[in-house]
């Protein structure tokens, strides 16, 4: 496996509010270099994603328009902590927010997941919100045309399993989520 022997600055090509598209330049233990392009945001600042359960194991997801995809998928809700909260009360404030739900138990499912680690430096943090009830109608952001959805657990995975659910954010929530999902499916 190649090592990296030294990481030099980062240059920006592109900044818009937090979000930067920028190149590094990476020399390699042989001498030789790599230069890649990547899409970030600063590593102080990550977003949640959430896998919210009802009492009654109905999963709750997002049907949103994905401009990168040019297509409709179907995903889990999640966002960025705004300035000053917490991970922990981003994800209760981005769940209302976008799906008018309640977290009842929350579990951090993992430290923390890439999102595309070849190219993107931003990960985010996983959860899983248990016993989640309807508390409003949602209120998204002026850009998100969002359609709720309750579907139950198992018919969810079989949706991932059969390839209609694309988003690899919240398949691999799932997955994690299974363990504590256990004799609901």
């Amino acid at each position: 496996m190649m090592k990296i022997r030294k990481a030099h600055e980062v240059k920006t090509i592109l900044e818009r509010r937090d979000q930067k598209v920028f190149e590094q330049l990476f020399t390699l233990e042989d001498g030789s270099s790599y230069n890649p392009l990547m899409y970030g945001v600063t590593l102080e600042n990550y977003p949640v994603l959430i896998m919210p359960v009802t009492k009654d194991k109905q999963v709750i997801v997002l049907k949103q328009f994905r401009y990168a995809a040019e297509k409709v998928i179907l995903e889990f809700p999640g966002g960025w902590p705004k300035s000053g909260e917490t991970p922990q009360q981003a994800l209760r404030s981005e769940l209302v927010e976008e799906s008018g739900y309640k977290a009842g138990r929350v579990i951090q499912l993992t430290k923390k997941l890439w999102f595309e680690p070849a190219h993107t430096r931003v990960f985010y943090v996983p959860f899983l919100a248990l016993d989640c009830v309807l508390e409003r109608n949602p209120k998204p952001d002026r850009l998100e045309h969002i359609e709720v959805l309750k579907i139950p657990l198992d018919t969810w995975i079989a949706m991932i399993q059969n390839g209609e659910v694309e988003d690899d954010k919240s398949i691999a929530i799932t997955f994690l989520a299974l363990t504590h999902l256990k004799g609901a499916v």
